[in-house]
């Protein structure tokens, strides 16, 4: 026997993306890609120049008070989320990671959450609602949240603030989406800003489309998490 053939790198980035597949986005990118549109996401810090998010990334702003500025990073989490959005698929050759609008740009904004450093409730909220009202002033027209705090760690002075924040947001139409919690089986607990009026909750499916055990239930849009590299 020959030797065996190594596997496409399709097989272990573009097949995984049935996300794509299953959300009708071929349809979708007939009538846009997302040109002209601003994504904020707000995250612990961004690998600026992923080869699948060349060009993809606006000027930044770091509100974590931590060192390194936006491209430093904990953990590759924001690179991530921002990779399901605004993914070229232009790395690894052209086999790389495809967001589903890679016609948008993103704005990276840094916070403190706890993947370098102690994380503070107050801190963390503040610091979202810093970065709301930023990505407000910039233009964004989505801003993406995927992070959370459970309710029972917060004040709620500190909740009714960042409230108010994405109040104000919303009624310029800007729309805020952040995760709902991934603590289904330690009680579900309920967590901001994912729980707050005005923001769509989102959690993720596997390949089979019903939600991952871990996923908060709550109110909300059911979207897909994939691994990045």
């Amino acid at each position: 026997m020959g030797p065996v053939a190594a596997p496409a790198v399709a097989d272990t980035i573009r097949q995984q993306q049935w996300h794509l597949e299953a959300m009708h986005a071929p349809e979708i990118w007939k009538t846009s890609k997302g040109q002209g549109i601003t994504v904020a996401v707000i995250d612990g810090g961004f690998k600026l120049d992923h080869p699948d998010l060349a060009g993809q990334f606006l000027p930044g702003k770091d509100f974590s008070a931590s060192p390194g500025g936006v491209g430093s990073f904990g953990d590759r989490h924001g690179t991530g989320i921002a990779s399901l959005i605004a993914g070229t698929g232009r790395g690894m050759g052209g086999a790389g990671a495809q967001g589903l609008a890679p016609g948008v740009r993103v704005l990276p904004l840094k916070i403190n959450n706890g993947s370098v450093g102690a994380l503070v409730a107050s801190d963390f909220l503040g610091q979202i609602g810093q970065a709301i009202n930023y990505a407000v002033d910039q233009g964004a027209k989505v801003i993406n949240i995927s992070q959370g705090m459970e309710a029972v760690t917060v004040m709620p002075e500190d909740v009714a603030k960042l409230n108010s924040i994405i109040a104000a947001a919303r009624a310029k139409g800007v729309l805020i989406v952040s995760s709902v919690g991934n603590e289904a089986q330690k009680g579900n607990p309920v967590e901001y800003p994912g729980a707050l009026p005005g923001v769509v909750g989102v959690a993720d499916l596997i390949t089979t489309h019903p939600l991952q055990p871990s996923l908060n239930r709550a109110r909300g849009l059911c979207s897909a998490r994939l691994a990045w590299t």
